[in-house]
C-alpha cells in the first residue's frame, strides 16, 4: 500500500493512496483529517471552503493541474487538505503540480539518479569568485553531508595548510588559507549541498543511504582571462592533478572514480581584455575538451564532461569592450549540448563591486549545484529564462521567453526597480533608442512591450545591459540588471531550515535579441 507524505513545516502529513494512482478528495480529506486528530466528520465540513481556492495565497501549499488552476490546497493554520470539488475526484499519477513541481503519489515515481561513482570530483574553476574572494566570515565550518577535500584545503593555488595537499581526503570545510589571502566561502560548498538536498527531495535517498560522495576542488585563480586557465598553465595542471590524485585516492579506498562536470565561474577578465565573443566560444571548448580528455585517459569513463556555468554580470562599456562573456555564454547556452547556465549574478549582494559576500557565495553555489543535479544525476534538459521568440505589431512587442517555473514575475523586491524592469529597445542599428512606455507580463511565458512608436523590424531588444546605477562596473543591486524571474523559488529553497534563499530562475542578461 503507497503512502504519500505531504510535509507541513518538515512534518509529515501522510495521505493513504491505496493501491491506485488516483487520489479521491474525499479519502485525503478524511486522512490528513485523522492526521490532524480530528473527527472524519470534519471532511463534510471542508466542503464549504472549496472556494478558497479562488485565493491561492490562503494555503501554505497548493497543488495546480496542468493549465495552473489551483485544485487543492494545504493550510497548516487548522491542518486542512481543501479540494476543489470534481475537478480532483481522480487525477492519474504526474498529471498536476504541488506548487510547481511534480505531484508524486507513488515511490515507484521517484527519480532514482545516476550516482555511478563512489567518489566524484566535483571541481570549481575560474577566477576569484570561484575561491570565495571578500566572502567571508566563512559559513561552512563544518560539513553536515559527506563531501570531500584533499587535506590540504579547497583551494589549490591558496591552501589551508602545509601538509601535503594530496595525500589524504577530509570533511569539505571553508577555512582561512594559510597565506591569509581574502579568499572565504567557496561557492562549490554552497554547490555539494544543494547536490545533497535534492538528492534527498527528488529521489527520497539521505545521503547516508547512497554511496555517492563528492570530491570538492577549486583550482583556479583570480584575475585571468580564459586562456591563461587553459593549457599549458599551472592552474590547468593542478586541475588534472586533482582529477589523478583523486582516481588514486578512490582506488586506494576501493572506490570507483568519475568527473563528469565542471562548475565554471568566469568572465570579468575577459571583459576587460575585451576578448570577442568567438574567442570566448573557442576557449571554452578547448578547456573543456582538453579536460575531457585527461579524465577520459585517466579514468576509463566515456562520460563527456559537462560544463556548468554562472553568468557574470560586470563589464567594460568602452571601445573595444563590452559584456562579451555575457553575450558568449547566452550563445553556447542556446547552441552547446555540453553547456549550461545555471543563473545570472544581479540578484546576489555584493561585498564589494565584484565579489559576493559569503551568503551569496553559496547562494550562487546552491544554483550551480541545482544545476549539475539536473543535468548530471537526473538526465533532465536545462534551459535558464531567455526569450525565444516574439511577436511585433505596430507600437507592441510580445516576447515569449523559455520558462523553467511558470508564471514570469517583475519582481522589485528581491532586486530593486530599475527602468523598465531592465528592457531596453533600439532600432534594427542597435544604437537608436527606441522609448519604451510600459513592460508587464502578459502570459505566464510572455512579456508585453509598449514602446512610444512603431517597433521597425529587425528592432533590438536588450535586457539588464547598460542600465546600472553604479554603471557597468558596478555589481548587485546597483549594477546592470533586470526585475524579470520565475516563480521556482516558490518550490526550491535552498538551506531551508538555515538562510532559506529561494531558486528563482532570473532571466539571463541579454546583450542583443534581435526582433524578427
Amino acid at each position: 500500500m503507497a503512502d504519500f507524505a505531504i510535509r507541513i513545516n518538515g512534518e509529515p502529513i501522510r495521505v493513504n493512496l491505496g493501491n491506485s494512482t488516483e487520489i479521491s478528495t474525499r479519502a485525503a480529506n478524511k486522512a490528513i483529517a485523522a492526521q490532524a486528530g480530528a473527527e472524519a466528520a470534519r471532511d463534510d465540513a471542508l466542503a464549504a471552503n472549496y472556494a478558497d481556492l479562488s485565493t491561492p495565497d490562503a494555503f501554505d501549499f497548493t497543488i495546480q493541474d496542468e493549465s495552473g488552476e489551483a485544485v487543492a490546497g494545504v493550510r497548516t493554520s487548522d491542518k486542512a487538505f481543501v479540494a476543489k470539488k470534481g475537478a480532483f475526484d481522480a487525477v492519474e499519477t504526474g498529471s498536476i503540480l504541488l506548487n510547481g513541481e511534480p505531484f508524486i503519489t507513488n515511490p515507484e515515481d521517484l527519480l532514482s539518479g545516476d550516482f555511478r561513482y563512489n567518489l566524484e570530483l566535483l571541481p570549481i574553476y575560474g577566477q576569484s569568485l570561484s575561491l570565495g574572494a571578500k566572502s567571508t566570515p566563512n559559513i561552512t565550518t563544518e560539513q553536515i553531508y559527506d563531501s570531500v577535500m584533499f587535506q590540504g584545503g579547497l583551494s589549490t593555488t591558496h591552501p589551508d595548510n602545509a601538509l601535503s595537499f594530496y595525500a589524504a581526503l577530509v570533511p569539505a570545510v571553508a577555512a582561512t588559507p594559510a597565506d591569509s589571502s581574502v579568499y572565504g566561502e567557496v561557492p562549490v560548498l554552497g554547490a555539494a549541498d544543494m547536490v545533497k538536498e535534492r538528492i534527498s527531495s527528488v529521489s527520497g535517498l539521505s545521503y547516508t543511504d547512497q554511496n555517492f560522495r563528492l570530491l570538492l576542488n577549486a583550482p583556479g585563480e583570480g584575475g585571468l582571462a580564459i586562456e591563461d586557465l587553459d593549457n599549458p598553465s599551472t592552474y590547468y595542471s593542478q586541475f588534472t592533478s586533482a582529477i589523478t590524485a583523486g582516481y588514486s585516492r578512490a582506488q586506494a579506498n576501493n572506490e570507483t572514480f568519475g568527473c563528469r562536470a565542471m562548475l565554471l565561474v568566469h568572465g570579468e577578465q575577459d571583459n576587460s581584455d575585451g576578448t570577442p565573443v568567438a574567442t570566448v566560444k573557442t576557449e571554452i571548448e578547448t578547456l573543456r575538451s582538453d579536460l575531457e580528455a585527461h579524465i577520459q585517459a585517466t579514468t576509463g569513463q566515456a562520460d563527456t564532461l559537462q560544463i556548468i556555468s554562472n553568468q557574470t554580470q560586470r563589464y567594460f562599456n568602452t571601445t573595444g569592450r563590452g559584456p562579451f562573456w555575457q553575450q558568449a555564454v547566452l550563445e553556447l547556452q542556446q547552441d552547446d549540448p555540453n553547456f549550461h547556465v545555471a543563473c545570472p549574478m544581479y540578484q546576489f549582494q555584493y561585498a564589494d563591486t565584484v565579489h559576493l559576500t559569503a551568503e551569496s557565495s553559496r547562494w550562487m553555489g546552491a544554483y550551480l549545484g541545482l544545476c549539475y543535479s539536473r543535468v548530471v544525476l537526473f538526465g533532465e534538459e536545462w534551459s535558464p529564462v531567455r526569450p525565444l521568440s516574439s511577436v511585433r505589431q505596430g507600437q507592441i512587442l510580445e516576447v515569449k521567453f523559455h520558462v523553467p517555473a511558470k508564471p514570469l514575475v517583475i519582481d522589485t523586491v528581491r532586486v530593486p526597480s530599475v527602468a523598465n524592469n531592465g528592457f531596453t529597445l533600439f532600432g534594427a542599428d542597435g544604437v537608436t533608442p527606441i522609448t519604451i512606455n510600459s513592460v508587464e507580463v502578459s502570459n505566464p511565458d510572455t512579456v508585453r512591450i509598449i514602446a512610444a512608436s512603431t517597433i521597425p523590424a529587425g528592432a533590438v531588444l536588450k535586457y539588464a545591459i547598460d542600465n546600472g546605477d553604479g554603471g557597468t562596473l558596478s555589481c548587485g543591486p546597483t549594477g546592470p540588471r533586470g526585475n524579470l524571474r520565475d516563480s521556482q523559488g516558490d518550490q526550491i529553497v535552498f538551506d531551508p531550515n538555515g538562510t532559506a534563499n529561494p531558486l528563482h530562475n532570473w532571466c539571463l542578461m541579454v546583450p542583443s535579441f534581435v526582433i524578427s
